[in-house]
């Protein structure tokens, strides 16, 4: 049997640090293009251009071919790769992570809402929004749906009215850090991959450096792994 523990001295901290530069959101990605799926009415998938680490916002356009009403759900899914064969993304590399938001209105919408996640980041460049009348219903919780499921196969009836009643913006988030250095190239490509090297640093660093905003693996490596292999 193991002897109880003894507390022998009380030892204070020598100093209270508190966090800088919480993550901060910058400016806004707008999508640079959006794409339909043939013959399916109910599902359009947004390309913003870059991979990144945020979230989207959806607001609502009046648009008559597609009223909203209460109990009616916009299922966001979340992906780095698009099928470019079917205009589906892809998310076998997620994991068992979800990198899914829901909305269920509350009521017919009215003056334009929109909306976005509160407590939750992904990392995506694409982001694939279905739509579902409340009579086809979506039980919370549930698992994610394919957008090649017969649940998405022409449930509006007529053609695709979401690019036309949605405003679709995301949202870069990451630590407000200052760039203390720039490089400049004759390259433009070597430029591109110095910008992509910067843009992924910047989408890992929540406070602290984390690792994979796309997957189920958002933990706080410190970057020994990315400083391991410069050395």
């Amino acid at each position: 049997m193991m002897p109880p523990v003894t507390v022998t001295e009380h030892v204070v901290p020598i100093r209270i640090l508190s966090p800088k530069a919480p993550p901060t959101v910058l400016s806004p990605l707008p999508s640079r293009d959006c794409s339909l799926l043939e013959g399916v009415s109910a599902v359009a998938v947004w390309d913003f251009g870059q991979n990144i680490a945020g979230f989207v916002k959806v607001q609502v356009l009046d648009n008559p071919a597609l009223p909203f009403q209460s109990g009616d759900t916009l299922i966001l899914q979340h992906s780095e790769i698009l099928n470019a064969t079917t205009n589906t993304i892809v998310r076998m590399n997620l994991g068992l992570a979800k990198a899914e938001d829901r909305y269920t209105f509350a009521s017919a919408h009215a003056s334009s809402p929109s909306y976005r996640p509160t407590f939750t980041y992904h990392g995506f460049r694409y982001c694939q929004v279905c739509y579902l009348p409340a009579e086809q219903g979506v039980a919370r919780g549930a698992p994610p749906f394919s957008s090649s499921s017969s649940e998405f196969a022409s449930v509006v009836g007529h053609a695709n009215p979401l690019p036309a009643s949605l405003n679709v913006t995301a949202l870069w988030v990451h630590t407000a850090a200052e760039t203390t250095g720039l490089m400049g190239l004759s390259s433009d490509a070597l430029t591109r991959v110095v910008a992509a090297v910067v843009a992924s640093q910047r989408s890992n660093l929540m406070s602290i450096p984390t690792d994979c905003p796309n997957r189920d693996e958002r933990l706080g490596w410190l970057g020994d792994a990315a400083v391991g292999s410069c050395c």
